[in-house]
């Protein structure tokens, strides 16, 4: 937070670790999916796909979004930045997630799905 208060002119570190407490707790809250992300998890599931979520983000806060949008039943794990001590779309962490879920690489498929990507 204090970085984007620097590019304001803003630098004030107790707002910036106000801010920063704040925006950890509400980011958990945010449970907004993408159109017919359901629908497709649902699907893969029937097939019987095992699913893997790898997440740009801190373990409690992930695990929080994902039970709050009621999504966590669809996959057998969440590996996160934080958990895998990576960053995507660092190598690192893809190994990390193939390691973890005992995957094949040739039977993997890692799906992108972010709103600048769509367009």
């Amino acid at each position: 937070m204090r970085l984007a208060l620097l590019d304001f002119k803003i630098a004030d570190e107790a707002l910036a670790e106000t801010m920063s407490v704040h925006f950890l707790e509400m980011l958990p809250t945010r449970n907004v999916l993408f159109p017919h992300a359901v629908e497709i998890l649902e699907y893969l599931h029937n097939k019987s796909y095992k699913l893997h979520l790898i997440t740009n983000g801190f373990e409690e806060v992930q695990h929080h979004k994902i039970n709050n949008s009621k999504i966590n039943h669809y996959f057998d794990q969440v590996i996160t930045s934080e958990g895998s001590n990576s960053l995507k779309p660092n190598k690192a962490i893809f190994d990390y997630a193939l390691n973890a879920s005992k995957a094949k690489i040739e039977e993997a498929l890692c799906w992108e799905m972010t709103w600048k990507r769509i367009f």
